[in-house]
């Protein structure tokens, strides 16, 4: 769904767990200590633009620290509250951005499993 050009190999180390950071509660999957993605759900918090950033900072700030090659931020919603060059610009607006951040906006129904 997300779209992945990693070997196979990396597949075979992935690792789940839930966690509740300053961005509400997270689930992160890191698959072949390679790639960090943190899934959140965008119903539950008032404001999308503190979702985005307050994750995007954590998710970078791990991923530097794990030395991952790259974070994906998806959010889980029920619709598209709003536009995707809207989300694309809360992304880059944000000093954390940058060319190894990828942010996948989902519908919570296709994401049955994650």
């Amino acid at each position: 769904m997300l779209g992945c050009a990693c070997p196979d190999e990396v597949f075979q180390h992935i690792d789940y767990s839930e966690t509740a950071g300053d961005a509400g509660p997270l689930r992160k999957i890191t698959i072949g200590e390679r790639l960090l993605v943190y899934l959140a759900d965008f119903d539950r918090t008032s404001s999308v633009e503190h979702l985005v950033k307050t994750a995007l900072r954590e998710g970078v700030a791990e991923r530097n620290e794990r030395g991952f090659n790259r974070f994906r931020l998806v959010l889980l919603t029920a619709g598209p509250q709003v536009s995707d060059d809207a989300w694309q610009a809360m992304l880059r607006a944000c000093p954390e951005w940058d060319d190894k951040v990828h942010l996948h906006i989902v519908d919570v129904k296709d994401a049955m499993g994650l």
